[in-house]
């Protein structure tokens, strides 16, 4: 630990003397890594963009208690997904618009679910069936 402060001292002193060299050197490596940093953000931003959702066509699907489990959960939203099971959502169009999951029950009844929701939003359920 000693050599080290030892080499900085002197490193201190020898640029304190050459003052005009100290000056060219971190002004050199001051616009060398400013170059550098910006190149790098440019190409982040260019490249790593997400394409702009549109607010006005997203759809949440929001399961609320009901029954006996209003009762014990009250009035909270049952928010604890895992989602085996992908439903496409097609516009009147037919056009792939987004894609849904449901879990909670059998596969059976989660696709059932999720198609009465998607139809109750004036959408299609594509079952691949």
């Amino acid at each position: 630990m000693r050599n080290y402060l030892s080499d900085l001292f002197h490193a201190a002193r020898t640029l304190s003397r050459a003052r005009a060299f100290t000056a060219v050197c971190v002004v050199s490596l001051g616009l060398g890594m400013g170059v550098v940093i910006a190149i790098l953000l440019l190409t982040r931003v260019v490249t790593a963009t997400p394409p702009r959702v549109d607010d006005r066509r997203l759809v949440e699907f929001v399961v609320r208690p009901s029954g006996q489990l209003l009762a014990q959960a009250g009035r909270a939203i049952m928010d604890t997904w895992s989602f085996p099971d992908y439903l496409d959502v097609r516009d009147a169009a037919g056009k792939i618009i987004g894609s849904v999951g449901v879990s909670g029950d059998t596969s059976d009844n989660d696709e059932l679910c999720t198609v009465a929701g998607i139809e109750a939003a004036g959408l299609k359920a594509d079952t691949g069936a």
